[in-house]
């Protein structure tokens, strides 16, 4: 899955998570937006 978005991350410089309780409930369950986060997080954007 990263790799499929790594030009996503070398295109934008900012990351914007929404806000909410459901919606992060909902983003702890999604494995691949935590790695696509993560990976994120890594590059220091």
């Amino acid at each position: 899955m990263i790799k499929k978005y790594d030009s996503y991350m070398n295109d934008y410089g900012l990351l914007i998570i929404p806000g909410g309780v459901k919606a992060l409930e909902y983003l702890r369950q999604q494995t691949n937006a935590l790695k696509f986060i993560s990976e994120w997080n890594k590059r220091e954007k």
